[in-house]
């Protein structure tokens, strides 16, 4: 006899969306930091004697950007079997289909997701500069 294993696949797929909109966050996050440090280069380009500190946020611009491409490929991992896309074609191709969407679904989640934490953030910056 199987045993009995009530909602396993609506668990499992509870699990990656729930992974997807967690890795939309990190590399949200990892982006806006990726700006931050352009920023930061922006503001000290020109001031003597900080090249050390321009070449640091530099360095840490592009580990975060980094980290924000990773976060993507995760995400683009973890939700690309939930796609009901060419399920009846070959398998290499239904993976390249499926990574297709599952590459525009998440960088359009993510780019939402980002705009709610930067809205939040400015938010937050104006209630507390009254």
């Amino acid at each position: 006899m199987e045993p009995a294993v009530h909602g396993s696949k609506s668990g499992r797929v509870w699990v990656r969306a729930t992974t997807a909109i967690c890795l939309s966050a990190a590399s949200s996050l990892a982006y806006l930091a990726h700006v931050g440090q352009g920023i930061v280069v922006g503001a000290l380009i020109g001031l003597p004697g900080r090249e050390q500190d321009i070449a640091i946020a530099q360095q840490r611009s592009t580990y975060w950007l980094f980290v924000s491409l990773f976060c993507q490929a995760a995400m683009i991992a973890a939700i690309a079997p939930l796609m009901p896309f060419a399920s009846d074609e070959k398998p290499v191709t239904g993976f390249i289909v499926r990574g297709i969407f599952a590459g525009f679904f998440s960088l359009t989640l993510s780019l939402l997701v980002g705009m709610v934490m930067f809205s939040v953030g400015v938010g937050f910056h104006r209630l507390l500069t009254r």
